[in-house]
C-alpha cells in the first residue's frame, strides 16, 4: 500500500509541476537520502514512473533513475540567478503599508526581479526607470530583490 501511495504523490507531483517551461534558466532537481541531482529542463526528454522507481530521460538515454525509498523531494527550479551577484550597492526601503517599495542608489534603466524565499520569481521589471515598486500584491514574509546583477533581502 504504501509503494502505491508514494506513486500517486510522486506522479500527482509530476502532474502538477508540468506546467513548467522548458528553457535555459529552469531545471528538474531530485532530492534524495544521499544528496541532490540537477538536469536543466532543456536535456529532459520525460520522467518515467517504473515499478521500482523513477527514470529521468534525455533525448537518447536515461539520464538517471531513483528508487521510490530514497526519493524525498522532486520540484522545478529557475537557475540560482541570486548567486551570481555582486555585493549590493543600492538599499531598500518598504512605505508604512508594506505595499510599496523604494530603491535608492540605482541609476538609470535596470532590470528588477523580485524572489521568494522558495526561488520562485514573483515580480519581473525589464528596463525598470526608478520609482516605486508595487509590491501590495505579495504576502508578509522574506524576499529578494535583484536588480541586474547585484540582490539584497528584504521582509514584507
Amino acid at each position: 500500500m504504501q509503494k502505491i501511495t508514494k506513486k500517486m504523490l510522486v506522479a500527482s507531483m509530476l502532474l502538477s509541476c508540468g506546467i513548467a517551461q522548458a528553457d535555459d534558466t529552469q531545471h528538474l532537481v531530485v532530492l534524495t537520502k544521499n544528496g541532490s541531482s540537477q538536469y536543466e529542463l532543456k536535456t529532459v526528454k520525460n520522467i518515467v514512473l517504473k515499478e521500482s522507481g523513477i527514470a529521468v530521460n534525455g533525448e537518447k538515454s536515461e539520464l538517471a533513475s531513483f528508487d521510490y525509498a530514497s526519493v524525498e523531494k522532486i520540484y522545478f527550479m529557475l537557475a540560482n540567478k541570486i548567486a551570481e551577484t555582486t555585493v549590493a550597492n543600492f538599499s531598500v526601503s518598504l512605505d508604512a503599508n508594506g505595499s510599496v517599495l523604494r530603491l535608492q542608489g540605482v541609476d538609470g534603466a535596470a532590470n528588477v526581479r523580485v524572489f521568494s524565499m522558495d526561488g520562485r520569481m514573483v515580480k519581473n521589471l525589464s528596463q525598470w526607470k526608478g520609482g516605486a515598486v508595487d509590491v501590495a500584491d505579495l504576502t508578509h514574509g522574506v524576499y529578494i530583490i535583484q536588480v541586474d546583477n547585484q540582490a539584497v533581502k528584504f521582509k514584507k
